[in-house]
């Protein structure tokens, strides 16, 4: 019968049994080192690879906590170092990607050790966006962006131009546009060879930034304080005059028409909710035949003057209704 008798002392971790096996060790056993430099290079072999390996879990929680804090809003966004195909310099994209996909790819992402085979040339920036989507910033490059996205439709962030270009068929595509709002247009997969190219497309056009502003309410204002006329006075009389701008977008004639409203209801309501001067321009060119069978393609401006602040809310006051007239059935319209 065998038995087996286990030490004095019952070590639970690795490098701690490593530890009694080197200091504690019989005299007579020929593995155990005799002098004490050699037993100290013995450890250092020994608890290297723990470590290592200790070293890459805390990264992997490291960089997973810090997406939960972007998902939770405690911070800003969170970047890491991925390995890409293409140069350091290439163009940059954004995307609007799913959080689980996200959270799913920076898990592969840090139990694959970083990508330690290939050279980390490129930077991916997350940024939460909506309630179960993230904003995803990385370089075009064909591996990275199936890693990130997979098998689902690639949604890719655009400027507002670049949308409206898309919809009067300035820019022709070569793959199927699944859906196409005021800030993104949505393709098939990126694994569809296509696709890339369109990709490609949109990120070489004039009119495409990246990083551009998101699309964002404005922050509600703080609650004033209740302080003396005496001390407000003063202050009033030497504040500089705000300053007055004018911005410009270019909308289609059905747009316009929405905007206006029935008996222009619409539009004043908009003027009395952002306090800015929104004016209709006239058409500049006579319309042709084709335009006047498809009022799509017939452009027209909408003016707006105020200071900074009327002026930015009320641009966000007409993407938001923009949005759902696009999104709304004709016949609701």
């Amino acid at each position: 019968m065998d038995v087996c008798l286990e030490p004095p002392t019952v070590h639970q971790d690795q490098e701690a049994w490593q530890s009694y096996s080197l200091d504690q060790g019989e005299v007579g056993d020929p593995s155990t080192p005799r002098t004490a430099g050699s037993r100290a290079a013995a450890k250092g072999v020994l608890k290297g690879p723990v470590s290592r390996d200790s070293n890459e879990k805390e990264a992997s929680q490291g960089t997973v906590s810090r997406l939960e804090q972007v998902f939770r809003g405690a911070r800003d966004s969170v970047s890491v170092r991925v390995a890409c195909t293409v140069r350091a310099d290439a163009p940059r994209a954004r995307f609007l990607v799913s959080r689980l996909r996200v959270r799913s790819f920076l898990e592969a992402l840090a139990l694959a050790g970083g990508g330690r085979e290939r050279r980390l040339t490129g930077t991916l920036t997350i940024t939460a966006d909506s309630y179960h989507s993230a904003t995803v910033e990385c370089p075009l490059d064909v591996e990275l962006l199936t890693s990130v996205v997979g098998d689902a439709p690639v949604c890719m962030l655009l400027p507002r131009e670049l949308v409206h270009v898309i919809r009067s068929g300035g820019l022709e595509l070569r793959s199927q546009v699944r859906a196409l709002s005021a800030r993104a247009i949505t393709l098939e997969s990126i694994k569809s060879a296509p696709v890339f190219a369109d990709l490609a497309s949109l990120a070489a056009h004039s009119f495409y930034k990246c990083p551009h502003a998101p699309f964002c309410p404005i922050p509600a204002r703080a609650t004033p304080r209740c302080i003396s006329a005496t001390l407000v006075a003063p202050a009033a009389c030497s504040r500089a005059p705000s300053e007055i701008t004018t911005h410009t977008v270019r909308l289609n004639k059905p747009e316009i028409t929405f905007l206006i409203g029935r008996q222009g209801a619409r539009i004043e309501q908009l003027r009395l909710q952002s306090r800015a001067v929104i004016k209709i321009l006239p058409i500049p060119a006579r319309l042709s035949a084709n335009q006047l069978a498809n009022p799509a393609c017939i452009e027209q401006c909408l003016s707006i003057t105020g200071d900074i602040e009327s002026v930015a809310r009320a641009v966000c006051l007409v993407g938001a209704l923009l949005e759902t007239f696009r999104q709304a059935p004709r016949h609701v319209r």
